[in-house]
């Protein structure tokens, strides 16, 4: 008979399993948000939910004791733990689940991290030093979640992994960390060989190797643009040894590099890779392009290799998207690839197209002409696939002579095979750019970003995924944050991590949206 006991301090609980006439313990270790925003101190009832088996028992202050049957697993068996704050009126005010993880025979713990369902709150954790021995914020930093190998049931992921980025004072970090949801910590990534701010870092998985990711692009010291890319291998018999360079032929992204280029999955682990900053100083737009994905093994006794491959320009321009473009988005959709706005204040001028497909098939951009007039070019913004298949864009700011910015409300939704856009006016609350955006539950979750008078937003809005409509009113985040990260990770869980706060400096902070 497994027991649960949890007090508002002391957050450390065990589950006892019998198996093979032997008791083994499942310590769970539940972590809610700090102060009055636990939401167990709003609960009367705790619910948890482990494969088939459910159970329930009052909460009284924060406090409960509860008991939960387990039969003795199935081998290699994974499962999710579900715990669940309710109300006096059944209403979920607490949620968490833990990652996959498998009833073992053996002693073993998880963590679990019980949120608001459909809110941001915070955590304990911070982002650390280069010396991992206390906190400091970061912007500019990479981050994404890993996969684990494409197999049936797939793999789970180790967590998330962030690399690099720039603290306060413009030091540059040569450091990575693993955040693990199944122990609820940060753990030593390894060391890449040179710091980068505004690079990104994307998963890597097939069938046989999972949990590897590439570093591309970014910037060092100054304007001084890396075009070799790192590879990231826990799969190895040394920490020293979890970043490498791949081979010669895979492994560079050509001069002159890329500073905060944008990304778009293509198909599993496939990824598109363009635009960006040619100096991060002066922000002028990139053209270049390249794909990021495994490359098929030289011979039959070798595993296939993650890369880059450089998107070349056709013949009648020098670079390989139709107009360079710096702050735009990319959308993977059934006509192609959608890139949207970007464009530099000359290049608006001159007419460039404000958005072009990319086709997988041809490996090439060429210009997205609309049926009835252009929209308005715009940077900053956040782009998403509507469940009807279009695009939307959301947000931005448009840009003056003078570089004087103004926050956008609006939103446009693209229909690249009909050539059409429908543009809203007043569709977010609040104007906003270098917001991030994430889809969870049907939701298009808007976070933070910087208002029209420069301002750093400290909330999330919420647009449905069916319409690009608001779905609910705001809600708060645990702290203001603009040009930051949202990674969706796989136990319902969201992460907000790095960018800067209201005083504009880097922040250590990471918190957590819920799932509803």
């Amino acid at each position: 008979m497994p027991r649960l006991q949890r007090k508002v301090c002391a957050v450390a609980a065990s589950l006892l399993l019998l198996a093979c006439s032997k008791n083994h313990s499942l310590t769970i270790k539940i972590l809610t948000p700090p102060g009055m925003s636990d939401p167990f101190l709003l609960a009367s009832q705790v619910r948890m939910v482990l494969g088939d088996k459910e159970s329930t028992a009052p909460v009284d202050a924060g406090h409960f004791s509860a008991t939960l049957e387990i039969e003795s697993p199935a081998t290699d068996q994974l499962t999710q733990l579900l715990v669940e704050a309710l109300d006096g009126a059944g209403q979920v005010v607490g949620r968490g689940r833990t990652p996959p993880f498998a009833l073992s025979l053996s002693d073993a713990e998880v963590a679990v991290y019980v949120g608001k369902p459909g809110q941001v709150t915070g955590s304990s954790l911070n982002l650390p030093d280069d010396s991992m021995q206390s906190a400091q914020g970061r912007k500019g930093l990479a981050a994404c979640a890993l996969r684990g190998r494409s197999t049936t049931p797939p793999e789970a992921g180790l967590g998330a992994l962030i690399v690099g980025g720039e603290s306060e004072g413009g030091q540059l970090s040569q450091r990575a960390w693993v955040f693990k949801p199944a122990s609820f910590q940060l753990l030593d990534g390894g060391t890449i060989s040179r710091g980068r701010r505004g690079a990104l870092v994307l998963p890597s998985a097939d069938g046989t190797l999972g949990q590897q990711a590439l570093l591309v692009g970014g910037a060092g010291a100054g304007a001084d643009l890396i075009t070799p890319v790192e590879k990231f291998d826990p799969a190895v018999s040394a920490i020293k040894d979890v970043w490498s360079l791949p081979s010669t032929e895979i492994g560079d992204i050509g001069k002159p590099g890329m500073y905060q280029p944008a990304a778009a999955e293509l198909q599993d682990s496939v990824f598109l890779l363009a635009g960006g900053s040619l100096d991060p100083a002066s922000q002028d737009p990139s053209g270049q392009a390249v794909l990021v994905k495994r490359f098929p093994a030289v011979s039959a006794d070798m595993l296939a290799r993650v890369g880059v491959a450089v998107i070349p320009p056709p013949s009648d321009r020098n670079t390989a998207m139709v107009a360079p473009r710096h702050r735009h988005t990319l959308t993977t959709l059934a006509a192609g690839t959608l890139v949207f706005g970007g464009l530099s204040l000359p290049d608006i001028t001159a007419k460039k197209p404000v958005a072009e497909l990319y086709s997988a098939e041809r490996n090439a951009f060429q210009a997205l002409t609309f049926a009835a007039g252009e929209p308005p070019s715009r940077r900053g913004h956040v782009a998403a696939k509507l469940k009807s298949g279009l695009a939307l864009i959301a947000g931005g700011y448009s840009e003056d002579a003078l570089g004087q910015k103004t926050a956008l409300a609006s939103t446009l939704t693209i229909d690249p095979q009909a050539r059409t856009f429908v543009l809203v006016d007043g569709a977010l609350k609040t104007p906003r750019w270098g917001h991030s955006l994430h889809e969870q539950g049907g939701e298009l979750v808007l976070c933070g970003g910087y208002d029209s008078s420069g301002q750093v937003l400290g909330d999330c809005e919420f647009l449905s995924s069916d319409t690009g409509q608001q779905s609910r009113p705001p809600s708060q985040l645990p702290m203001p944050r603009a040009e930051h990260l949202a990674v969706p990770l796989q136990n319902d869980l969201t992460m907000l991590v790095g960018g800067v706060g209201a005083d504009r400096k880097p922040l250590a902070p990471i918190d957590f949206y819920t799932h509803r």
